[in-house]
């Protein structure tokens, strides 16, 4: 399913159906978004602005980025070169 610049994926977890994982990554890079993400089964969401899927080992979004406040002093990581 695509919603806006990113392809939103469900996915179940092996280990246990009832709980599962839901991605969203970015379709047009630098044009519409700039990072992927990934919504853990317990509610975390990482980030990526690698042009892949995002997954549980990498960061979390900053918690100002959860809580719809104004981020300040964030060392956003740099795009691979």
């Amino acid at each position: 399913m695509y919603v806006g610049p990113y392809e939103l994926k469900y996915l179940p977890t092996v280990s246990d159906p009832t709980r599962f994982s839901v991605s969203a990554v970015c379709q047009s890079y630098g044009d519409a978004c700039i990072r992927s993400f990934l919504i853990d089964p317990t509610g975390e969401i990482h980030q990526t602005i690698e042009p892949r899927l995002a997954t549980p080992t990498d960061p979390l979004i900053p918690d100002c980025e959860k809580y719809a406040k104004t981020c300040r002093d964030i060392d956003w990581p740099q795009p691979p070169g």
